[in-house]
């Protein structure tokens, strides 16, 4: 059986964190924050391409994993790179680890080689960067608004 490639966005091209967060719940399954940004107008070209593609069954959303989520994998990550400079052996960091948030060793290394150091610094870069709502018209400004109110009631 041949194994299907997966699509993953260059994370240079990525804006801000909502986009990621829209971006990666779609290529895991779930489309209704991608579609959600699309019908309020704030989507950016990245997030329109990956919609098409997604709807020309061009590519297809991951199955579930039956490990961790993408964000938890991130945050074991993000915790093995702060953690270089308290534990200098790699033991100790992943043992530090597997005890907070109580995963295996496996778990931790798949994490780590998933997100390496140019990953961990472009998510870095993607999620300290602002939203300037300025930018943005009155037209766009109550349509998220109106996008955040219907999903409150849902």
């Amino acid at each position: 059986m041949r194994k299907r490639a997966s699509y993953e966005p260059p994370l240079s091209e990525v804006k801000d964190r909502h986009e990621l967060h829209s971006i990666w719940s779609a290529l895991e399954g779930d489309s209704r924050s991608l579609r959600t940004r699309l019908s309020v107008g704030i989507a950016t070209n990245l997030e329109m391409k990956i919609e098409a593609r997604l709807s020309a069954k061009e590519i297809r959303p991951r199955r579930p994993r039956r490990g961790l989520s993408r964000q938890s994998r991130l945050m074991i990550a993000q915790t093995f790179a702060i953690l270089k400079k308290k534990f200098p052996k790699v033991m100790a960091r992943r043992a530090a680890i597997v005890a907070r948030f109580k995963v295996s060793e496996r778990h931790v290394d798949n994490a780590v080689e998933e997100f390496d150091g140019e990953a961990l610094y472009e998510i870095d870069r993607i999620t300290r960067a602002k939203v300037d709502l300025r930018a943005l018209d009155r037209d766009s400004l109550a349509r998220i608004v109106q996008s955040f109110r219907t999903h409150a009631r849902k």
